[in-house]
């Protein structure tokens, strides 16, 4: 699915549709933020001059999580479910324009799921 998005977003750039750009852009930096893995703190020793650094080359690089196609499904689900509630809270405020914004991207993001 993250690479159906990601043509997704492509081809949304290529047509200039700016709503499924933001859509799309969202929903994978939301999977990109879930793949990363929580930074840990080094105790300060004396032979670091900074507290926490690694020396030598790639030494504090860590490989990112993987996530399943579940995860990923469940990340574009959240999405639609936000917009969908965030649009229901802009139609009690009466700002309708914003409502229409966040369920056309609903609607983008549906489409992924649907095919």
């Amino acid at each position: 699915m993250r690479d159906r998005l990601q043509a997704g977003l492509l081809a949304a750039m290529k047509a200039k549709d700016p709503t499924a750009v933001k859509a799309l852009r969202s929903t994978l930096a939301a999977i990109a933020n879930a793949e990363a893995v929580a930074a840990t703190l080094r105790p300060a020793g004396a032979d670091h001059p900074i507290a926490g650094s690694v020396r030598g080359l790639g030494a504090g690089d860590v490989s990112r999580r993987a996530l399943s196609e579940l995860d990923v499904v469940d990340i574009v689900d959240t999405g639609i479910a936000e917009r969908v509630e965030h649009a229901r809270q802009y139609d009690a405020l009466d700002q309708t324009t914003a409502a229409d914004q966040l369920r056309a991207e609903a609607a983008v993001l549906q489409s992924y799921l649907a095919s």
